[in-house]
């Protein structure tokens, strides 16, 4: 399915599964957006395949980086900030690709991920 033909509820939702990964950079809402994103998953998924895909791969994008955040965090404080600023910025460019209705991996996520699908 090419860009012309994603509705955009579904490129909106997409986005928003990898946008809400800001949330973690404010320490009041770290974790937030792992349940959101969650959500997008358990709600979405049965609508749209392309959702679930977009859904799933941000949540363990999110998870992996705030797991890796928490323990740099316990060596330099300040490196928490930094690694969850960089994740921000990877998850926005990945908001903006499914924005746009085009596909979007996250290194190595994706490719595992796309490992565990059925083949059809």
């Amino acid at each position: 399915m090419d860009q012309q033909t994603k509705p955009s509820d579904e490129r909106m939702w997409a986005s928003i599964a990898h946008a809400v990964f800001f949330l973690n950079i404010v320490p009041q809402f770290t974790g937030l957006a792992l349940v959101l994103t969650m959500g997008i998953w358990v709600f979405k998924r049965k609508a749209s395949s392309y959702i679930g895909y977009q859904a799933l791969q941000a949540f363990v994008f999110q998870a992996a980086v705030l797991l890796f955040a928490l323990l740099v965090m316990s060596i330099a404080p300040a490196g928490f900030f930094l690694i969850m600023l960089a994740g921000s910025g990877y998850a926005i460019y990945g908001a903006y690709r499914c924005h746009q209705g085009m596909d979007f991996s996250y290194v190595g996520i994706g490719t595992f991920l796309s490992s565990l699908r059925p083949k059809q």
